[in-house]
């Protein structure tokens, strides 16, 4: 006569044990997928709502057309100059501590936190005052003209850059540049060939959001450099303008247009190395 085995029941404290789990992942990515849902919703309501216009309307007046010229070129050159500007200050931060290092590492944070309009008021105001006023005068104009756009969006996308930049040398290996250095190589050939090679994809990456935050830039723009038409008028302050007259529709559409710009980028960098996207 065979027996036959009887199955075993788990023990109540690991059923618990797995019904406990299984509840933290359900409400971990419940909460997890609130912000995601939320922005999916945001994009999906500025693309889809009801309109008559096309996407491809506005781009038949030439003031959007200038708009969107002065958008892309200053938006790369003030993302270079905020990545030329982010590396040596990200290094600093995160290879050196000196006196009043907590002070210029919440410093360089400001930019983040201060809303828009407060930074374009102390351009506006730091060009009123007599050195100011030697640089417009005998050197470049920057209130009210282009370059002083490139200099408006300079100032929000460099502290951004910094951050990014910092986390990438943080990441880079201290110890390899040193044993280089006992081995005989300068300081400089340690922090070039080995210390700036493994932040290279952190630097590429805090050009792409300087860019992206440029881009994007409204507040000091607005104050330092006005909404001039054929002159200083940019994307964003082009759905301003359409927006205040009413002019829904190509507000929407130009919004539209600033998410896939910022979106194709994004996704060619995130997507330049070898880990796929999805």
């Amino acid at each position: 006569m065979t027996t036959v085995p009887q199955q075993q029941t788990p023990p109540p404290s690991l059923s618990l044990a797995r019904l406990s789990k299984r509840i933290f992942t359900a409400i971990l990515f419940f909460a997890a997928s609130i912000y995601p849902l939320w922005l999916v919703a945001l994009l999906a309501c500025t693309a889809f709502y009801p309109r008559e216009a096309t996407l491809l309307d506005p781009w038949s007046d030439p003031a959007i057309r200038y708009s969107a010229g002065l958008s892309l070129g200053s938006s790369v050159v003030s993302g270079i100059i905020s990545l030329i500007l982010a590396v040596p200050s990200g290094y600093v931060l995160s290879r050196y501590r000196f006196p009043g290092w907590r002070v210029l590492d919440i410093l360089l944070y400001l930019p983040i936190v201060l809303p828009g309009l407060v930074v374009g008021v102390g351009l506006l105001i730091l060009f009123r005052t007599p050195p100011g006023r030697l640089i417009e005068t005998y050197m470049v104009e920057f209130t009210f003209s282009v370059p002083g756009v490139v200099l408006a969006q300079t100032v929000v996308a460099s502290a951004f850059a910094v951050r990014i930049v910092k986390m990438a040398f943080d990441a880079a290996s201290r110890r390899r540049a040193g044993i280089a250095r006992t081995l005989g190589a300068s300081r400089w050939q340690a922090f070039w060939h080995i210390e700036f090679a493994e932040a290279r994809g952190g630097l590429v990456e805090a050009f792409v959001l300087a860019w992206a935050v440029s881009l994007g830039a409204f507040g000091p723009i607005i104050l330092f450099c006005g909404t001039m038409r054929g002159r200083t008028e940019v994307l964003s302050t082009s759905i301003f303008l359409e927006f205040s007259i009413g002019n829904l529709d190509r507000a929407l559409i130009l919004s539209v247009w600033m998410a896939l710009m910022a979106a194709a980028v994004l996704l060619i960098t995130r997507g330049w190395g070898k880990r796929p996207l999805w």
